[in-house]
C-alpha cells in the first residue's frame, strides 16, 4: 500500500499545490501517517513485552509480591533490640494555709542563756496558688538473647515466604504469555477465518454471475441461479458471523494488551515453525525443576516444617535483658544536670509450665500442615505428569492433522477446478460445483484452525513445563 499510494500523492501535491510548502506539509503528514500505521502493527513477541508491561492484571499480581515481601522482611525486626523512650511531665499546685509564729524563751540553770521555742497557729487564712512542677526523660533497651530457636525459624521462613512471593509472580508472567500467545493466535485464526469467508464470498457470487449468463443463454435452468442465490446470501452470513468473532478476538487481545477494549488492532503473522518433538521423560524432568507451581508448594512444605519448630520452642524457657536510663529535675531546663540521673540493667528467665495444652495442639497442627504440604506436592506432580502427556498426544494429533488438511486441501482444489470446467462444458449440475465451493472452503477452514490451534497447544505445553521464553 505504500508503494502505490505514495506516487500519486506525490504528483497530487505537485500538481495542485499552489506554495512548494504544501507539497512539504503533505509529504512529511504522509510519512508520518505510514510511520504510525506501521508502528501499530504488532509481532507476537511485541503482544507479550506489551501485555507484560500494561496488564492490570499482572501488575496486581506485581504489587501483591511487593506487599508479601514487605511483610516477611518486617519480620526480621524480631532479632532487633527494640527501644522506646518516653519524656513525661506532670505539675501539682495548691494554696498553702498562713499560720502565726510565737516563741516561748526558756532560760537555762546557769541563769546565761535562754532557749527559744517556736510555735505556729493557723490563722484560718491560706496564701496564692502554688504549682510545682516534674520532668522525666528515661531511655529503655529490651532484647531478646534466647527463646527456644523460634526468632531463628522465623527468619527462616520468612526468607521462604519471600521466595514463594517471587515464584507467585513468575507463574503470574507465564500465565499471562500463555494468554497473550492464546489470545494472539486465536485472534489470528478469526482474521485467516475471515479472508476465507471473503473468498468463499466472492466465489459464490462469480458462480452465480455464471449462472445467469448460461440461464439467460440458455444453458442452465432457474434453479441454478436460484441455487447459487441462496448460496450468495448465505455465505454473506458467514461473512457477517466471521467478522463478528474477529472483533470479539480482538477486543480480548486488546484487554490482555492494556489497550482500549475498541482499539484498532494490526498484527504480523509469525513465521511458521513446527517445534521439536518433546520428549515426555525429559519435558518431565525439566517442569519438575522449573515449575513455579512445584517450586512453590515445596516452599510451602519447608515453610510448615519451620512452623513445627517455631511451635516446639513454646516448650522452652525464654531469656531477655533490659537496660534503662533516666533523667527527672523539677525544671525542664536541668533535666540533664547532675545527679539526677539513674542507670537500670536486669535480666528475665520465663517458662511456661502450663497453657492448656494449646502449645500442643498447635504443634499438631503444624504436623498435619507438613503431611497436606507433602500431598500438595505429590499431587501436583501427578497432575503436571498428565498435562505434559495430553499436550504431547494433543501437539502430535493436531501436527498430523494439519498434514491431512493440506492433503484434503490441495485435492479439494483440484477436484474445484475440474468441476467447474465440467459444468463449463455442461457434464456438472450446479449443485456439484456448489458442493465442491463448499468442500474447499471447509478445507481451508480445518487447515487455518489446525494450524493455529497447534500453535496454542505448544504454549500450553510451554505454560505447563514452565518456561519462560520471554
Amino acid at each position: 500500500m505504500k508503494i502505490s499510494i505514495f506516487p500519486n500523492l506525490f504528483r497530487v501535491g505537485i500538481s495542485n499545490a499552489r506554495h512548494p510548502i504544501i507539497v512539504v506539509v503533505l509529504l512529511f503528514a504522509f510519512v508520518g501517517a505510514n510511520s504510525t500505521m506501521a508502528s501499530s502493527i504488532l509481532s507476537l513477541e511485541q503482544c507479550v513485552n506489551l501485555a507484560l508491561k500494561n496488564n492490570q492484571l499482572l501488575s496486581v499480581k506485581s504489587y501483591e509480591k511487593d506487599s508479601r515481601i514487605s511483610q516477611a522482611k518486617s519480620t526480621k525486626s524480631i532479632i532487633m533490640p527494640h527501644v522506646s523512650a518516653s519524656l513525661s511531665t506532670s505539675h501539682s499546685g495548691g494554696k498553702l494555709a498562713e499560720y502565726d509564729t510565737t516563741y516561748s524563751v526558756i532560760p537555762t540553770l546557769s541563769g546565761n542563756d535562754a532557749i527559744t521555742f517556736p510555735s505556729f497557729s493557723e490563722t484560718g487564712n491560706y496564701g496564692n496558688m502554688e504549682w510545682n512542677g516534674y520532668y522525666d526523660l528515661s531511655l529503655n533497651i529490651n532484647q531478646n538473647v534466647y527463646d527456644g530457636g523460634k526468632w531463628q525459624n522465623m527468619l527462616k521462613s520468612a526468607d521462604v515466604a519471600q521466595e514463594q512471593a517471587k515464584l507467585d509472580f513468575q507463574q503470574a508472567r507465564i500465565n499471562t504469555v500463555f494468554s497473550v500467545k492464546q489470545a494472539f493466535y486465536q485472534y489470528l485464526i478469526a482474521v485467516r477465518l475471515l479472508d476465507v469467508y471473503k473468498e468463499s464470498l466472492n466465489l459464490a457470487q462469480e458462480q452465480h454471475k455464471q449462472a445467469i449468463e448460461r440461464f439467460n443463454l440458455g444453458a442452465s435452468s432457474i434453479s441454478d441461479t436460484l441455487r447459487t442465490l441462496v448460496n450468495v446470501e448465505r455465505t454473506k452470513l458467514t461473512v457477517i458471523s466471521g467478522t463478528q468473532d474477529e472483533n470479539s478476538k480482538r477486543k480480548v487481545l486488546n484487554i490482555l494488551l492494556g489497550n482500549d477494549v475498541q482499539a484498532a488492532l494490526s498484527i504480523i503473522e509469525p513465521e511458521w515453525k513446527m517445534m521439536p518433538v518433546t520428549d515426555f521423560n525429559r519435558a518431565m524432568v525439566e517442569a519438575l525443576r522449573i515449575n513455579p507451581r512445584v517450586q512453590n508448594l515445596k516452599y510451602g512444605k519447608e515453610s510448615a516444617e519451620y512452623g513445627l519448630k517455631i511451635s516446639k520452642s513454646d516448650f522452652l524457657p525464654k531469656v531477655g535483658i533490659n537496660l534503662g536510663y533516666s533523667q527527672s529535675s523539677r525544671e525542664v531546663g536541668k533535666l540533664f544536670g547532675e545527679g539526677n540521673a539513674s542507670l537500670s540493667a536486669g535480666a528475665s528467665l520465663s517458662w511456661s509450665l502450663w497453657d492448656g495444652g494449646a502449645a500442643k495442639q498447635s504443634v499438631e497442627q503444624k504436623r498435619i500442615a507438613i503431611k497436606i504440604s507433602e500431598e500438595n506436592v505429590s499431587y501436583l506432580e501427578k497432575t503436571i505428569e498428565s498435562e505434559i502427556s495430553t499436550a504431547i498426544e494433543n501437539i502430535a494429533q493436531l501436527t498430523e492433522n494439519i498434514r491431512i488438511s493440506n492433503v484434503i486441501l490441495r485435492a479439494a482444489e483440484l477436484d474445484h477446478l475440474l468441476v467447474t470446467e465440467e459444468y463449463q462444458l455442461g457434464s456438472a449440475s450446479i449443485l456439484d460445483v456448489l458442493k465442491i465451493a463448499t468442500d474447499l472452503k471447509d478445507a481451508k477452514t480445518k487447515l487455518v484452525q489446525a494450524k493455529y490451534t497447534l500453535k496454542i497447544a505448544e504454549a500450553a505445553l510451554e505454560q505447563i513445563i514452565g518456561r519462560t521464553d520471554f
